[in-house]
């Protein structure tokens, strides 16, 4: 057994302690994608990623699923894995009748025709600046790119901002402002993964929009208490009592 190999390994069988279904995936040969990352005084992070195995991931993988992939689920992108094997993946998914979910992170340029083909983009504000200019939206506001994004593709646009929350935009227009629960700062690494993890869990049980925004973000700012990133998640029941410390949605105009 190669090093690769017995890392893979250890890595997937330490996942079990999140009581997570790990019989789906899939090993490759290069060695698993890693991080690097630097923290400053204030808690934030710069990464550099080696991508490794995540540049095997292929869309053929989802036809093995079992069972295969319907209306009732998620299936949720981001830019770490090859680009066409990503967008093969879109419409596998769409073509079962799955919601579709990308990240944008990180930030690189992507076709109208995947906007349109897409439930919700996610995006963080430098994210947000990159597609906007991409698209010709004609502004640094997070907020009218989100606007414009939605409703030009007929999508939700999430826009994560930090200790300053989010804002989404539905399809018709419509927007939510999200804020944060208080928190101490360590470290914000993997804040945003944790908020698209959550927000899609919340939504996945039914919990409107506005709902699972503020389950997201409580559970992203928890996240930040803790140095690391997996490691700092929070279970659902620790996010639900903290989320009473945080104010309802507020209707964007």
């Amino acid at each position: 057994m190669t090093r690769s190999e017995v890392n893979s390994r250890r890595l997937i069988s330490s996942r079990n302690v999140f009581h997570l279904n790990l019989s789906q995936i899939a090993t490759g040969q290069a060695f698993t994608a890693c991080g690097f990352i630097s923290v400053d005084g204030h808690g934030q992070t710069l990464i550099t990623v080696s991508p490794g195995a995540n540049m095997e991931t292929r869309a053929a993988q989802l036809d093995r699923l079992q069972p295969a992939l319907s209306q009732n689920d998620w299936l949720v992108l981001q830019m770490e894995v090859p680009l066409a094997e990503n967008w093969r993946a879109l419409e596998k998914a769409k073509s079962a009748g799955a919601r579709c979910v990308l990240n944008l992170a990180p930030a690189m340029p992507i076709a109208p025709a995947v906007l349109r083909e897409l439930d919700i983009l996610i995006v963080n504000q430098p994210e947000a600046q990159m597609i906007g200019r991409v698209l010709g939206v004609g502004t640094d506001d997070h907020l009218a790119i989100a606007r414009e994004i939605a409703t030009r593709y007929r999508l939700t646009c999430i826009a994560t901002l930090g200790e300053h929350g989010s804002v989404a935009i539905d399809g018709g227009g419509q927007g939510w402002r999200i804020g944060r629960i208080d928190v101490d700062v360590v470290d914000t690494t993997g804040a945003g993964d944790a908020y698209v993890g959550y927000l899609i869990a919340a939504l996945d049980r039914g919990m409107p929009l506005p709902e699972a925004m503020r389950f997201a973000s409580t559970g992203a700012s928890l996240s930040c208490e803790t140095r690391g990133a997996q490691s700092a998640y929070r279970a659902r029941a620790e996010i639900e009592t903290r989320m009473r410390e945080l104010g309802p949605a507020t209707a964007l105009s």
